[in-house]
Protein backbone atom coordinates (compact mmCIF):
# COMPACT_ATOMS: atom_id res chain seq x y z
CA UNK A 1 0.00 0.00 0.00
CA UNK A 2 3.02 2.25 1.21
CA UNK A 3 4.41 1.92 -2.34
CA UNK A 4 1.22 2.36 -4.45
CA UNK A 5 0.00 5.40 -2.73
CA UNK A 6 3.88 7.33 -3.11
CA UNK A 7 3.38 6.65 -6.46
CA UNK A 8 -0.26 8.33 -6.63
CA UNK A 9 1.18 10.95 -4.95
CA UNK A 10 4.23 11.72 -7.04
CA UNK A 11 2.13 11.11 -10.14
CA UNK A 12 -0.10 14.39 -9.05
CA UNK A 13 -3.58 12.91 -7.96
CA UNK A 14 -5.91 14.64 -5.59
CA UNK A 15 -8.10 13.83 -3.70
CA UNK A 16 -7.42 10.05 -3.46
CA UNK A 17 -9.44 7.41 -1.84
CA UNK A 18 -8.23 4.37 -1.00
CA UNK A 19 -10.71 1.74 -1.24
CA UNK A 20 -10.68 -1.45 1.29
CA UNK A 21 -7.66 -0.61 2.62
CA UNK A 22 -8.76 -1.56 5.88
CA UNK A 23 -6.65 -5.11 4.88
CA UNK A 24 -8.80 -7.33 7.50
CA UNK A 25 -5.79 -7.77 9.77
CA UNK A 26 -5.59 -5.38 12.83
CA UNK A 27 -1.75 -4.92 11.79
CA UNK A 28 -2.46 -3.79 8.42
CA UNK A 29 -5.08 -1.52 9.49
CA UNK A 30 -3.04 0.32 11.68
CA UNK A 31 -0.64 0.99 8.87
CA UNK A 32 -2.74 2.38 6.81
CA UNK A 33 -4.18 4.55 8.50
CA UNK A 34 -0.81 5.56 9.41
CA UNK A 35 0.00 6.26 5.95
CA UNK A 36 -2.49 8.77 6.46
CA UNK A 37 -0.19 11.27 8.43
CA UNK A 38 2.03 11.53 5.74
CA UNK A 39 2.55 15.34 4.93
CA UNK A 40 2.02 14.58 1.41
CA UNK A 41 -1.19 12.29 1.95
CA UNK A 42 -2.60 15.20 4.23
CA UNK A 43 -2.11 17.73 1.19
CA UNK A 44 -3.61 14.93 -1.09
CA UNK A 45 -6.90 15.06 1.29
CA UNK A 46 -5.85 10.79 1.25
CA UNK A 47 -8.52 8.95 2.93
CA UNK A 48 -9.28 5.20 3.20
CA UNK A 49 -12.98 4.37 2.61
CA UNK A 50 -14.81 1.15 2.59
CA UNK A 51 -18.58 2.48 2.01
CA UNK A 52 -19.22 2.43 6.20
CA UNK A 53 -16.45 3.85 7.53
CA UNK A 54 -14.06 6.77 6.12
CA UNK A 55 -10.99 7.80 7.62
CA UNK A 56 -8.94 11.10 7.20
CA UNK A 57 -6.42 12.57 8.96
CA UNK A 58 -6.35 16.51 9.90
CA UNK A 59 -4.10 19.00 10.46
CA UNK A 60 -5.62 22.17 9.30
CA UNK A 61 -8.96 21.58 8.13
CA UNK A 62 -11.51 19.18 6.62
CA UNK A 63 -14.80 19.13 5.44
CA UNK A 64 -16.96 15.98 6.13
CA UNK A 65 -19.73 15.03 3.96
CA UNK A 66 -22.80 12.63 4.91
CA UNK A 67 -26.02 13.04 7.32
CA UNK A 68 -27.67 13.81 10.41
CA UNK A 69 -26.80 11.43 13.05
CA UNK A 70 -23.34 9.99 11.59
CA UNK A 71 -20.75 9.49 13.83
CA UNK A 72 -17.62 11.26 13.66
CA UNK A 73 -14.95 10.47 16.18
CA UNK A 74 -11.82 12.60 16.92
CA UNK A 75 -8.68 10.95 17.95
CA UNK A 76 -5.31 12.87 18.55
CA UNK A 77 -2.33 10.96 16.19
CA UNK A 78 0.87 10.68 18.41
CA UNK A 79 0.92 14.38 20.55
CA UNK A 80 -1.81 16.75 21.97
CA UNK A 81 -3.67 18.29 19.06
CA UNK A 82 -4.50 21.75 20.06
CA UNK A 83 -7.12 24.64 18.82
CA UNK A 84 -9.31 22.42 17.90
CA UNK A 85 -13.01 24.01 16.06
CA UNK A 86 -16.11 22.09 14.72
CA UNK A 87 -18.83 23.05 13.11
CA UNK A 88 -21.96 20.74 12.26
CA UNK A 89 -21.42 18.12 15.37
CA UNK A 90 -23.86 17.84 18.05
CA UNK A 91 -20.96 18.32 20.53
CA UNK A 92 -19.02 21.42 19.29
CA UNK A 93 -15.59 22.23 20.05
CA UNK A 94 -14.32 25.07 20.28
CA UNK A 95 -9.79 25.91 20.08
CA UNK A 96 -9.76 22.88 22.30
CA UNK A 97 -7.17 20.41 23.07
CA UNK A 98 -7.73 16.35 22.61
CA UNK A 99 -5.24 14.36 24.64
CA UNK A 100 -3.72 10.93 22.83
CA UNK A 101 -4.17 8.98 26.05
CA UNK A 102 -7.78 10.32 26.68
CA UNK A 103 -11.37 9.63 24.61
CA UNK A 104 -13.05 13.12 24.70
CA UNK A 105 -13.61 13.15 20.93
CA UNK A 106 -14.59 10.03 20.31
CA UNK A 107 -18.96 9.64 18.94
CA UNK A 108 -19.69 12.81 18.55
CA UNK A 109 -22.67 12.68 15.63
CA UNK A 110 -23.10 15.02 12.26
CA UNK A 111 -25.92 18.00 12.48
CA UNK A 112 -26.28 17.97 8.60
CA UNK A 113 -24.88 16.66 5.60
CA UNK A 114 -21.49 18.52 6.48
CA UNK A 115 -19.29 19.00 9.17
CA UNK A 116 -15.86 21.24 9.43
CA UNK A 117 -12.93 20.62 11.36
CA UNK A 118 -9.93 22.76 12.00
CA UNK A 119 -6.50 22.34 14.19
CA UNK A 120 -4.15 24.73 14.54
CA UNK A 121 -1.47 22.72 16.12
CA UNK A 122 -0.91 18.60 15.87
CA UNK A 123 -2.98 15.94 13.91
CA UNK A 124 -6.21 14.05 14.14
CA UNK A 125 -7.84 11.16 12.72
CA UNK A 126 -10.90 11.63 12.25
CA UNK A 127 -13.31 8.73 11.82
CA UNK A 128 -16.25 9.15 10.34
CA UNK A 129 -19.04 6.35 10.23
CA UNK A 130 -21.76 6.56 7.90
CA UNK A 131 -25.63 5.27 8.60
CA UNK A 132 -27.58 3.64 5.73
Amino acid sequence: MELALDHALKSGYKPIIIVAGFGGRLDQMLANISLLADPDAIDADVRLDDGVTEILCVTEKATLHGHPGETVSLIPWGIPAEGITTDGLVYPLNRATLLPYRTRGISNQMLANTAKISVKRGALLCVHQRKF
